[in-house]
């Protein structure tokens, strides 16, 4: 089951969207849920362009938002959350949308650094706790909401929501949250651009050790540099072999020019799969004509069949008239 939760800058959360398994939704999988909750289902459990747009109607009729009451909605760049019915339905309704960089949720997104935490070990007691008062009986798709509803007023609370806006720099303001030190990891695994790299480079950078000659003050990092470097990552291979597409960028998703992109995007999309249809389309036809002869050979042999059983009982009966005519003869030769 996917749940989509929605906090705000000033600790208010809005009712939780469900995304429950199946498909047909029951009005009884929302019994014990919070006051408001929407939900919908999906035999996969997750949620995807379709489900997405119903979230974002929700998020509307909670927020009352429009073109002059806007509000900002900062999400990942999951591949539903960058559909274009989504997003038109955003930017005619005063939503605008804000994508965060790729693998930085854990330290932008306020719900992962101080929700989803507290909301995950509540929800592990709410488990233990079902298994003691039901014993031998297993939890069932009714029973989560309510377990939810319990989860959410321990993880979701105004404090937690508000700290993690604060831990994020997201809101107040503060540019300067990250310091270089968070960022010396990529130090190592940073690679560049095919087109980046020139024509001398080599997968492992070496930097050249300073001579005695260079008056030049050194660090002791610059010293270890320059005797053992830190591996780096090698360049990446430009490749057009099919696989996890790619995680995007931080930007505005209701902008023109990104909803042109993904339009664009989404017609080639639509292009290679009419090709791939036509592809298969085109193989079963030439599966059908290979087997055109196969089936008339089968014709032939059934047919031959057919001929020679026909022969067979001609024959059979000749032989019987042949004999009955013999022991005709021979009986009238002995009256004779």
């Amino acid at each position: 089951m996917t749940l989509v939760v929605c906090v705000s800058a000033a600790g208010m959360k809005i009712p939780p969207f469900f995304v429950f398994p199946g498909k047909r939704f029951q009005p009884h999988y929302l019994n014990g849920a919070p006051s408001g909750s929407v939900g919908s289902v999906n035999p996969s459990w997750w949620i995807n362009s379709d489900l997405f747009l119903e979230f974002l109607k929700h998020l509307k009729n909670v927020t009352r938002c429009s073109v002059d009451q806007p509000v900002l909605l900062l999400l990942d760049n999951h591949e539903s959350n960058r559909s274009l019915p989504g997003l038109q339905f955003c930017k005619a309704n005063g939503i605008h949308v804000v994508s965060f960089p790729p693998h930085y949720s854990h330290r932008l997104q306020p719900l992962d650094v101080s929700v989803f935490g507290p909301f995950k070990t509540a929800m592990h007691k709410q488990y233990e706790n079902f298994m003691r008062m039901h014993p031998g009986r297993g939890i069932t798709i009714p029973d989560i909401p309510q377990m939810i509803n319990r989860a959410l007023e321990v993880g979701g609370t105004e404090i937690n929501i508000k700290s993690g806006f604060r831990a994020t720099g997201i809101w107040p303001l503060d540019t300067n949250i990250f310091q270089d030190i968070d960022y010396l990891p990529s130090a190592t695994t940073n690679r560049d651009f095919p087109a980046d790299i020139p024509n001398d480079s080599s997968p492992l950078r070496h930097s050249t050790p300073r001579s005695s000659s260079d008056h030049v003050t050194t660090s002791l990092s610059e010293t270890l540099q320059s005797i053992e470097p830190h591996p780096k990552a090698p360049p990446r291979i430009s490749s057009k072999r099919r696989g996890r597409k790619p995680g995007g960028r931080s930007c505005t998703l209701t902008d023109d020019s990104v909803m042109a992109e993904i339009t664009e995007s989404e017609k080639s999309e639509q292009r290679n799969r009419t090709k791939l249809n036509n592809r298969g389309r085109n193989k079963k036809l030439t599966k059908s004509h290979n087997h055109q002869p196969v089936v008339s050979y089968r014709a032939d042999q059934k047919e031959r069949k057919i001929i020679k059983s026909d022969i067979l009982r001609l024959i059979v009966v000749i032989q019987m008239i042949n004999c009955f005519h013999y022991f005709f003869l021979l009986h009238f030769d002995c009256e004779i």
